[in-house]
């Protein structure tokens, strides 16, 4: 008899041989452990595919539902700790928490019912979390921890050297240095003043106001300039001590609660899975989370007042920062709030507003923990002004950075990517933008599945992008999902004209590009339309535009949409015809593509002066 087995990793392949007598059939949603297996010749699935598109969605969109019911709950706590920024700080958390653990539990399921013996491995017992943060580590091998109450076998498999999986993220390159190191704008003089030779203050000393600088991003830094030239000095924003752990907070929503929140929302949705376990684990971390929250608040007020010691003339201040995405965040932009100082949110780069991603989370979205939020474009302030909960947030459209919306030191760029790529003379260069797999950082709705995204991505990579004229060049993103690594890290099977590239940053080498594919639609649309160059953009159903964004994207670049079946002919067909009628029907796009950026991607010119306008304002000196 034939054993299925649901595995995460190509060691535990290996484990799992010797435990097992017989024929195999394998399921797993590592790309990594499906190739290798398809290569050996041995039968094997994708875990995720027998999940569709639609179900996944409504997944999120029923633990979303789940979390609206348990709100009054964690709304109550939060008042007692005198912080309600805390309900949609934790809500948002549990609502991605609970849909990636349903999703992964509905996976389970569909697999313990594949018919005959089934085998699930991993190592059992799940990390992360801690310090006021509930969720699980990227490597965790979940399918092992959430098959509690099926007739599935369960095996322990080895664990692995986290510290060197983890390392693998984000790694610049020497001509990234190069780049980075060679803009000397006064703007990045100053961020790095901040940062890096940790002066703790910039400005005269009778500055009219303080302003505290927190994570900062392009357009914060073009900021920088302009309010130190109106008087107003610049500091680092203290960063409150970590937090440590006392009781839990009484009153939150317990497994039972969960439980029945998501049962009800699943019958609301034709969902049938078993909310038993989900609910479990994520009642378990969020009372771990909250044993944080008090010694959290605490040293956010511990914070507040020595900003306020930094401020020697106790004049007006205010905080900017990039998103906020920590419990010590939260808790210092609550603090402040209260004590009279405005936390204004300046949008990382340009998305909200344009997929249907970030529809389900709005009601949590970034804004609502600010004072003011600073948004690139004003298609993303009327987004989230269609959300009740942002009334109360000052929203100032101020336009995409400058270094965003064009390329500084262009010429440098072009010279290093050509040197790095090393096309003919003459000969163009072609780069595809491919996304990141999420495995255990998927995040629903309306984002792909792993086994939708590979069968993407392995057509671009091996059938596309080797028939395509000039130097093809793959950027992979930078980071590391799965056990094993990207199916596509060494393309060991790719025609010689493919360049593959996992490390840097498109940022840096985009000025030398000449023709981009691109498949997502968030924060890198905005670097890929401020080359200038023609786009062709691949319209994933997985990552649905909200359909007006469609209409106007379809008159503004070469769209192609991945539905339907020929579309790899038709991706090669458009970057094969001739640099003079790419470039003709590019400039044809022109007029509607320059309404389409002004309304939904750069907004208005002078993100900087428009920036320090509004922190102007905020803080009563307008």
């Amino acid at each position: 008899m034939t054993t299925h087995v649901l595995v995460e990793s190509l060691s535990h392949v290996e484990e799992a041989r010797q435990h097992i007598d017989g024929p195999i059939r394998w399921y797993s949603t590592s790309p990594v452990v499906v190739e290798s297996l398809e290569r050996s010749g041995e039968p094997v699935e994708w875990a995720d595919a027998g999940i569709s598109a639609k179900s996944s969605d409504a997944i999120g969109l029923a633990c979303r539902a789940a979390v609206l019911a348990v709100e009054p709950a964690l709304r109550t706590v939060a008042e007692r700790l005198a912080t309600p920024a805390l309900v949609p700080f934790v809500g948002q958390q549990l609502a991605y928490f609970l849909g990636l653990l349903c999703y992964k539990r509905a996976i389970v399921e569909a697999f313990a019912h594949s018919g005959g013996q089934t085998v699930i491995i991993g190592v059992p017992g799940l990390t992360g979390g801690g310090g006021g943060h509930f969720g699980i580590g990227a490597f965790d091998t979940v399918f092992r921890n959430i098959a509690g109450g099926l007739e599935c076998r369960l095996l322990d498999g080895k664990d692995f050297d986290r510290s060197v999986l983890e390392a693998d993220f984000d790694r610049g390159t020497v001509s990234d240095r190069i780049v980075s190191l060679a803009d000397i704008s006064r703007a990045q003089r100053l961020s790095r003043q901040l940062r890096f030779l940790k002066a703790s203050r910039i400005g005269p000393s009778n500055a009219k106001a303080t302003v505290f600088v927190g994570r900062d991003n392009d357009t914060i830094r073009e900021m920088l300039p302009p309010l130190l030239d109106r008087g107003i000095a610049l500091a680092r924003l203290p960063r409150p001590q970590a937090p440590v752990a006392g009781d839990p907070q009484e009153g939150l929503p317990d497994a039972s609660a969960l439980s029945e929140a998501l049962k009800q929302a699943f019958a609301d949705h034709d969902l049938t899975i078993d909310p038993a376990i989900p609910a479990g684990i994520a009642a378990e971390r969020l009372q771990d989370a909250s044993r944080y929250w008090q010694s959290a608040r605490d040293a956010a007020l511990a914070s507040v007042d020595e900003m306020r010691r930094d401020d020697a003339q106790d004049g007006a201040a205010a905080i900017i920062t990039n998103t906020i995405g920590s419990l010590a965040g939260c808790m210092q932009a609550a603090a402040a709030e209260d004590a009279g100082i405005p936390t204004i949110l300046v949008e990382h780069g340009v998305s909200a507003g344009l997929s249907r991603y970030h529809e389900p989370i709005r009601i949590w979205a970034e804004p609502v923990h600010g004072t003011a939020y600073l948004a690139c474009a004003q298609n993303a302030s009327d987004f989230f002004l269609e959300e009740p909960r942002t009334a109360q947030v000052h929203f100032h459209t101020i336009g995409l950075a400058e270094q965003t919306r064009r390329v500084p030191l262009r010429w440098m760029q072009r010279l290093l990517a050509r040197f790095k790529f090393k096309p003919r003379p003459r000969e163009r260069i072609v780069v595809y933008l491919a996304r990141a797999s999420q495995n255990n950082f998927r995040k629903l709705s309306y984002a792909p599945r792993d086994c939708d995204l590979y069968e993407l991505q392995n057509a671009m990579c091996r059938t596309v992008m080797p028939k395509i004229r000039g130097r093809s060049v793959v950027k992979l993103y930078s980071t590391r999902r799965y056990i094993d690594g990207d199916a596509f890290w060494d393309l060991e099977r790719a025609p010689a004209p493919v360049q593959t590239i996992k490390t840097g940053d498109f940022r840096f080498f985009r000025g030398g590009v000449d023709l981009i594919l691109m498949e997502s639609p968030l924060s890198t649309i905005g670097w890929a339309f401020g080359t200038g160059k023609p786009i062709i953009y691949l319209a994933d159903p997985g990552a649905p535009l909200i359909p007006e964004i469609r209409e106007r994207m379809e008159k503004s670049v070469f769209l192609v949409d991945l539905a339907e079946p020929d579309w790899h002919d038709k991706v090669v067909e458009i970057a094969n015809r001739p640099d003079a009628a790419i470039l003709a029907e590019w400039r044809a796009k022109a007029e509607a593509r320059d309404a389409f950026l002004r309304d939904c991607v750069f907004g208005p010119e002078e993100a900087g002066r428009r920036g320090a306008d509004a922190v102007e304002l905020e803080i009563g000196l307008r």
